[in-house]
């Protein structure tokens, strides 16, 4: 099995292996860019915000912008996937990725399909070409890859569980209220849970804390906003930041460059 990846300005693409959980390659994060994960080996409990998919060969997923993400537990090694990761800058059809992200979350691809062909045609295609040749294959295959998504069926819904019931509230409550929560306390209070619970229940499910899950969200809001052509100045307030100072030194610490950054303005 041959390992591939590729980044480009937009756009990354990989091809990997794991044989047992690896806390630094497989951790949870939540990123600004659509994602396409092919399973074609293993078995994997894979969670994307407050749902856990049991996944195995032949599984797909599609994981839109802004989604918290992880593998929880490699459950038959070896785990090998295809991962596409872009932004709607890269192909030009918006409306193509808004098509097929609006069909569902979780499909499996029948073995020998026109999605799994592009897919390993991409990546014994990318190892072969030259550099400079490399992001016009990426724009061609991408746009292809998708357009062949658009013809799969769901799949059962037995094949997806809710995580816990009241991380699942909590969730649902961050995301109607991203911009206005001071605290862990106001989400408490509005819900009826304790502060310690409320820590306790993102630590055990999410891995991550309450107001670190909801800092990430709103710097990704603030990015998309900023993208589309708002200031830097006008978005922090309305994203849930008390002063600009504090939202500056986030957003450089999660994407490692500056709110005003033209170049990598996405």
């Amino acid at each position: 099995m041959n390992n591939a990846t590729i980044d480009l300005e937009n756009f990354s693409f990989s091809y990997l292996e794991y044989r047992e959980m690896d806390p630094f390659h497989l951790k949870r994060h939540i990123h600004p860019t659509y994602e396409i994960l092919f399973v074609t080996e293993g078995k994997i409990d894979y969670v994307i915000e407050d749902k856990s998919y049991a996944l195995e060969k032949g599984d797909l997923l599609l994981i839109r912008p802004a989604q918290y993400h992880f593998v929880r537990d490699i459950v038959a090694p070896p785990y090998r996937r295809f991962c596409f990761h872009f932004l709607p800058d890269f192909t030009g059809d918006d409306k193509l990725i808004e098509n097929v992200f609006d069909r569902g979350e979780m499909f499996t691809l029948r073995e020998g399909s026109a999605a799994e062909k592009l897919m390993f045609l991409f990546k014994e295609l990318l190892t072969q070409l030259p550099q400079n040749a490399r992001e016009p294959l990426c724009k061609d295959m991408l746009h292809a890859i998708l357009l062949s998504l658009l013809t799969l069926k769901k799949a059962p819904k037995k094949n997806s569980a809710v995580i816990e019931k009241n991380c699942w509230k909590i969730l649902d409550y961050i995301n109607v209220n991203l911009t206005t929560i001071n605290n862990a306390e106001d989400i408490a209070n509005a819900l009826f849970y304790s502060k310690s619970y409320i820590n306790h229940l993102f630590k055990n499910e999410l891995n991550i804390s309450v107001m670190q899950y909801i800092r990430n969200k709103r710097i990704l809001l603030a990015h998309k906003m900023i993208g589309e052509g708002a200031k830097p100045t006008d978005v922090f307030l309305k994203c849930g930041f008390s002063n600009y100072v504090t939202f500056y030194r986030a957003y450089c610490q999660y994407f490692g460059f500056s709110p005003s950054d033209n170049k990598r303005k996405r």
